[in-house]
């Protein structure tokens, strides 16, 4: 349950802002706002996540005091966490948004749906995400994976008591029989996970359903 009060909420996250930010920096290609964005992406990706965790901690726990530095408590004590765990999710969900939107909007039903004089917002918010949509979706299993294994770092920083911080201890101990079930839990995981990607996808997208 622990692991699943950061997955979830780091998930949702990381979709939507890498979404929202995907679409801003595909529609101003050439600003400084796409400039800044797609630099954040690279640095999301970049920057290790521990080092990210700690100087969080340095400030906003040791210097600012305002956020716990470890372990659960009242919903402040979520915020680090979710930060750390969510920025390369949300990098890499905002670089896949970006290259597919940039894609869709050099496409014929594009430039017809500008002449016929359709609004730039629409055409991009309605048209180019929603056939960019398909393919940010088959990206969820990919972000799922990529929280998962994140968590297990980032548990460990926080002192937050989920399987993450459960398979580092039993490594260090070498408790052979609790480190395989959490290998098995986290992969029946990862594959109940993406065979409802598949089913949403195929739901959303009548072209790739199976007949």
């Amino acid at each position: 349950p622990a692991t699943l009060l950061l997955l979830v909420p780091a998930f949702v996250a990381a979709k939507t802002l890498g979404i929202i930010a995907g679409v801003i920096a595909a529609a101003n290609r050439g600003t400084l706002t796409a400039g800044a964005l797609s630099f954040f992406s690279v640095l999301g990706l970049a920057v290790p996540s521990f080092w990210v965790a700690v100087m969080l901690m340095l400030v906003f726990s040791v210097t600012l005091g305002w956020l716990p530095a470890a372990r659960i408590g009242g919903i402040e004590s979520y915020i680090l966490p979710l930060i750390t765990l969510t920025i390369p999710s949300v990098a890499e969900t905002m670089r896949l948004t970006r290259s597919n939107m940039m894609e869709q909007t050099r496409k014929e039903y594009v430039k017809l749906a500008r002449l016929k004089g359709v609004s730039e917002a629409k055409v991009i918010w309605k048209h180019s995400l929603k056939n960019s949509s398909t393919a940010v979706l088959a990206s969820s299993g990919p972000t799922l994976a990529l929280l998962l294994t994140g968590s297990i770092l980032i548990e460990n920083v926080f002192a937050w008591p989920g399987t993450g911080r459960l398979l580092f201890e039993a490594i260090s101990s070498r408790d052979y029989p609790v480190v395989q079930a959490l290998i098995i839990l986290q992969g029946l995981f990862l594959v109940f996970a993406n065979l409802a990607v598949d089913l949403v996808q195929a739901w959303i997208d009548p072209r790739i359903r199976i007949r």
